[in-house]
């Protein structure tokens, strides 16, 4: 996996939620034959694991399908996670919410420790990331100039999560995206982005909001960025 990725940190989530033991092995954005090396193409998340009826060992790619298989089997029983049903407020809510954490986070997470993401190690795996987002018309130059502004207008986007929250989890006891009290799959398709976002300095997060981010990884024994934000 990659520990910036939104993708893999799903089944971070997904495995650590369910309080299953697991081996974690992190490789360089850059590292393109690493990732080849396991299925082919340089595509993470991917879970080697051996099959419960058969004992075969199975190496599994794209971060729901190995979640539907986790859960399909019993892995995930202390915290299942049923398949992903459209939630139209937080479909929304992220429409408006990702470009500008991504706006905020691209600078940033490349700057992060190697003994914090081991993706962005070296000059190479940097280079591979900028090389990447900048053919697809990503300016890291303009984000940065930008930051105050996009901070301003990120803090109003955890506003309106932050009504939801409130909204949805006023009898439970865990903050959960959807207002039960297990951690579902809204968590785990949205919690990696406000996970990354730890990596930024200065963001106004609302109390509700900050303490699901908190609670919620800790949960699951995920390490935010607050420590090495900038």
């Amino acid at each position: 996996m990659y520990d910036h990725c939104p993708f893999c940190i799903r089944v971070d989530l997904a495995l650590g939620w369910a309080k299953v033991n697991y081996q974690r092995k992190l490789y360089g954005y850059g590292d393109i034959e690493g990732a080849k090396a396991l299925t082919g193409e340089k595509v993470l998340p991917v879970l080697e694991l051996n099959d419960k009826q058969t004992g075969e060992k199975q190496l599994l790619r794209e971060s729901l399908d190995i979640i539907g298989k986790l859960n399909a089997d019993g892995w995930l029983e202390e915290n299942p996670l049923s398949p992903r049903s459209v939630d139209e407020t937080l479909k929304k809510w992220e429409s408006e919410f990702q470009p500008l954490h991504q706006t905020l986070t691209r600078p940033r997470v490349i700057k992060l420790p190697p003994e914090v993401a081991v993706d962005f190690a070296t000059e190479a795996d940097r280079t591979y990331q900028m090389n990447k987002y900048t053919k697809k018309g990503f300016d890291y130059d303009a984000a940065w100039a930008k930051s105050d502004e996009t901070k301003e207008a990120v803090a109003k986007s955890l506003n309106r999560l932050a009504e939801i929250l409130e909204e949805r989890n006023e009898s439970s006891s865990t903050l959960t995206l959807s207002g039960g009290e297990k951690y579902d799959m809204n968590d785990c398709i949205y919690l990696p982005d406000l996970r990354r976002l730890t990596c930024v300095k200065e963001v106004k997060w609302p109390p509700i909001v900050r303490k699901y981010v908190d609670d919620a990884c800790k949960a699951a024994g995920v390490v935010t960025y607050d420590s090495w934000s900038c």
